[in-house]
């Protein structure tokens, strides 16, 4: 009887924690709980709005009110996450909860939990399986709204893929934007992704909800390639589709596919890169959080020999840097791997302290 009284004990101290400490969301709005913002919350306070965009992966998708991505049933087969136009709705950054505190995962909890202590932070979750340029209107539409409401213009905290989703927006209307925060974004990517899109990425026991077909159909896994003319995957341009025909990449190797149809589609990532290509002079004040410490893969040549850089170990640090001129320009070098940057203290506390 001691010990059912202990373990009930110990569960409600957890599930206490838990709520203390969980993000609450309410239209792209975040909060937390006032308790935690007095013990655990950012010395450094400000009324400007900042607005959060994670990276691939970091948003719960919801399709018809049914969790698509992620839930720990997720580990076991389950139904692939294929893109077929349909866009899911994007309630909230990524979580998973199995024991409240204990046992849980967070996206971003470190950079989220310390803006939501402010007054006006935002989230800008989204499918990130779409194609860029329709993630880049809606983030536009919240920016319209956040500056609607709060009658500021806010500073943005993007992360990887977020980055490149943002940025179109910052670079095209510069004067919606105060600040702006890139961690370790991908804007002249090398082909560490390719490795995604030509073997897949099992999760746990599942092969099939981030398998190569999935990835394959996801318009946003082009967005992360090399852009068009670099050729840095055996001398082929990775934007025309007779390449990934010729050398059998991704499901080519084992199946047919509608050329023309993947045409388009590169053709429509393509256009989007020539976007973050176009470069500009941005007034802006901008840090940029890069990691230099981890050999990252960049290149590869005929004779499959490959050609290693400093990165974060998925983002190279040549890579990090936009072709735009910024006239204002802070570089945060680290070595905190890719997925854990904002997460990381120093790093949030740094982004904070530049955002004031």
């Amino acid at each position: 009887m001691k010990w059912l009284v202990l373990i009930l004990i110990i569960l409600a101290i957890l599930w206490i924690a838990h709520m203390v400490t969980s993000i609450r969301y309410h239209n792209n709005r975040i909060s937390i709980s006032s308790i935690y913002c007095a013990l655990s919350g950012p010395k450094t306070t400000f009324t400007q709005p900042v607005i959060i965009v994670p990276g691939i992966l970091g948003s719960m998708l919801e399709q018809n009110g049914h969790t698509r991505w992620l839930t720990l049933r997720h580990l076991l087969p389950s139904t692939p996450l294929k893109y077929t136009g349909e866009s899911f709705d994007a309630p909230k950054l990524l979580e998973v909860t199995v024991i409240p505190f204990l046992l849980e995962y967070k996206a971003y909890s470190g950079i989220s939990s310390a803006a939501a202590c402010l007054p006006n932070a935002y989230v800008f979750p989204y499918d990130w399986r779409a194609f860029p340029d329709d993630n880049a209107k809606k983030f536009e539409t919240l920016v319209d709204r956040v500056i609607a409401e709060t009658g500021m213009k806010p500073s943005v905290v993007a992360h990887s893929m977020g980055g490149l989703i943002a940025h179109t927006v910052v670079k095209e209307h510069p004067e919606k934007f105060n600040k702006v925060v890139y961690v370790t974004a991908p804007f002249d990517p090398g082909i560490t992704y390719l490795d995604d899109l030509n073997n897949g990425v099992p999760l746990g026991l599942n092969k099939t909800i981030r398998s190569k077909e999935v990835i394959f159909s996801n318009p946003s896994s082009y967005l992360l390639l090399p852009h068009k003319g670099t050729k840095r995957f055996r001398d082929k341009d990775m934007t025309i589709a007779e390449s990934w025909l010729e050398e059998h990449w991704s499901v080519f190797a084992d199946q047919s596919v509608d050329l023309k149809e993947f045409q388009t589609v590169l053709d429509r990532v393509t256009a989007y890169h020539e976007r973050l290509d176009r470069p500009t002079t941005i007034a802006n004040p901008a840090l940029f959080v890069v990691g230099n410490c981890h050999d990252t893969v960049f290149t590869e040549a005929p004779d499959h020999s490959r050609t290693y850089v400093k990165g974060d170990g998925r983002v190279s640090e040549q890579s990090a840097f936009p072709k735009d001129t910024f006239t204002t320009k802070q570089i945060l070098h680290t070595c905190v791997k890719h997925t854990k940057q904002l997460d990381d203290k120093g790093i949030v506390k740094t982004i904070l302290e530049f955002l004031q």
